[in-house]
């Protein structure tokens, strides 16, 4: 590891929340401008913005759910409540991420806006208390770690 790298996988999460935050608020700004001109080219930059961020959020929490918080757990039993809740609010976020999907293509535009909103301020709140209640726990897990 260099100088360069993450220190543990807490400051990778740290690093994947901050990609997604940036992911988010584009599809956001783009949503925005749409509503402003609808234009064709603007709609599909809105689209393409959203799905991006929805897929690379499916994959984060994916991983999460398959292989990060049950060998957490593994480590640390004392996380039980945590990861339960971490679990649920995946759980509602994936659910907003289908509502989006489903229903993206033929929502208007400033209904995606609003959905977009919605989700960026869920997820504030879900990766600022996975951050508080993680990062340093990750960042002490013995490497290398069941999925490097």
């Amino acid at each position: 590891m260099t100088d360069d790298e993450p220190h543990g996988w807490g400051d990778r999460l740290m690093e994947a929340h901050e990609a997604l935050r940036r992911m988010i608020a584009e599809a956001i700004g783009a949503a925005a401008q749409a509503e402003l001109g609808p234009t064709a080219t603007l709609v599909e930059q809105m689209r393409t913005h959203c799905e991006i961020a929805c897929a690379y959020l499916h994959g984060h929490h994916a991983s999460e759910e398959d292989a990060i918080l049950p060998h957490l757990l593994s480590t640390n039993p004392d996380l039980a409540t945590t990861v339960e809740r971490l679990s649920r609010e995946h759980d509602i976020i994936a659910e907003q991420l289908r509502q989006l999907e489903a229903d993206g293509d033929s929502r208007p535009v400033k209904e995606l806006h609003q959905a977009l909103l919605a989700l960026s301020s869920h997820l504030d709140k879900h990766f600022a208390y996975e951050e508080a209640a993680i990062v340093a726990p990750l960042n002490a897990l013995a490497r290398p770690t069941p999925w490097e």
